[in-house]
């Protein structure tokens, strides 16, 4: 269980536990969650619908934390395959992966394992096109530091 502090992250192991890719992963999206979910949000506002923009404050954190952990050695490339591959068949197998973002987060917590994957996913596939289109100048991570320098200006 990995949780965030206001100035710092606890994460409650086992004594068997071992410092392994997903928990790399939890304490490092548990870190950007400093700024995604709190300053930068994509999503609606209303109370009672916060859960519609899981896709983006716990998929895209996702996809940024494994990212950032491959690219600073701290995350194998086989480990950064196997953690995408994980979110590829949690959105090949799940009975509900037709169903809409808003319908999903209306149901219990089950389904945040699905949002997770799609926002992931979509960040993923998103990241590639950027980099692609720009010949590597410009990425995910480059758009969403713009729209955090942004944030409080709002659109403009």
């Amino acid at each position: 269980v990995v949780t965030r502090r206001p100035r710092s992250v606890v994460a409650r192991v086992g004594v068997q536990e071992r410092w392994s890719a997903p928990l790399r992963i939890a304490v490092a999206a548990s870190v950007i969650h400093g700024w995604i979910g709190s300053r930068l949000w994509v999503g609606p506002s209303e109370p009672g619908r916060e859960a519609e923009a899981y896709w983006f404050t716990e998929g895209v954190t996702r996809h940024l934390a494994r990212d950032l952990l491959t690219r600073y050695g701290l995350l194998s490339p086989a480990e950064s395959a196997q953690e995408v591959e994980g979110l590829a068949s949690v959105l090949a197998t799940s009975p509900l992966s037709a169903s809409p973002n808003s319908a999903l987060a209306k149901l219990p917590r089950g389904a945040l394992p699905l949002l997770i994957a799609r926002g992931a996913l979509y960040a993923l596939r998103t990241d590639a096109v950027l980099r692609a289109k720009t010949g590597k100048k410009r990425s995910l991570e480059n758009v969403l530091r713009d729209l955090y320098t942004r944030g409080p200006e709002g659109p403009g």
